[in-house]
């Protein structure tokens, strides 16, 4: 099985969505953005499109821009 590789999305999920949708099978290799705040102090981040995920055989590695507490279990983990 053929896998891309992708690093440091940091929220950007709508050219993740087109990057998944275009192989097989993905690792995000860290830092996706979930559960931190827009900088400065903005806003949370939204949540990874975990549907398209499941769907798209796409998985990832939690990074230091990921908040542990809200990526340590997702729909993905299943």
């Amino acid at each position: 099985m053929q896998a891309t590789f992708i690093g440091d999305v940091h929220g950007k999920y709508q050219q993740y969505k087109k990057l998944i949708r275009s192989s097989p099978s993905t690792i995000q290799v860290g830092d996706m953005g979930i559960g931190f705040r827009r900088w400065p102090h903005g806003e949370f981040q939204t949540n990874p499109p975990y549907d398209l995920m499941v769907e798209t055989n796409a998985r990832f590695i939690r990074g230091n821009h990921d908040n542990p507490m809200s990526a340590h279990v997702t729909p993905v983990d299943t």
